[in-house]
């Protein structure tokens, strides 16, 4: 990769957490997820739900927050707007795609990864959006366990989105 386009998401701390835990948020812990991290679990939990094209959204779950590498992690109290946020992830992922120096075929197979996901309209894409919640509300029981804190609003949010999917007949 000519400019590192896809390097250092295990440097970029998980922004949420980071709000959320009191150790976090003033420098006594270090130990926070980063999106690397994040993102693994994301992909393997994604391929489980989704095992006839475990491969595939085992990809898409990888390249799902790639674009945090420009814009940030991002938390909902950050973000007014949905559409905007996502509108600028794309821009910023097809930025790192034109200035990857990778091979055309392995751009164009990234590129139909991420906009699948970010369109959610397959059933891959919806495994990796119930994924990352799936994945969001394990860390949070860890967190509270270790932390002895409620971190309650991380799982409603998972669990609206398991409704919203499940509901809906997503998958």
């Amino acid at each position: 990769i000519e400019n590192e386009a896809f390097l250092g998401l295990e440097r970029v701390a998980r922004a949420g957490w980071l709000r959320v835990i009191p150790a976090f948020a003033n420098g006594v812990d270090t130990g926070v997820e980063t999106v690397a991290e994040h993102s693994v679990k994301t992909a393997f939990l994604a391929g489980l739900l989704d095992p006839d094209s475990f491969g595939w959204t085992f990809l898409m779950g990888l390249v799902h927050d790639q674009a945090e590498l420009v814009i940030g992690d991002l938390t909902p109290e950050q973000v007014n707007n949905r559409a905007h946020k996502n509108d600028m992830e794309c821009r910023a992922y097809e930025e790192m795609l034109e200035h990857s120096g990778l091979e055309r075929n392995v751009i164009a197979r990234l590129r139909q990864a991420f906009f699948e996901c970010m369109e959610d309209k397959t059933r891959s894409a919806r495994c990796v959006h119930i994924a990352d919640k799936l994945d969001m509300a394990m860390q949070a029981m860890l967190y509270e366990r270790q932390a002895g804190i409620c971190l309650e609003e991380c799982l409603v949010s998972s669990e609206n989105v398991f409704r919203n999917y499940m509901l809906n007949d997503a998958i």
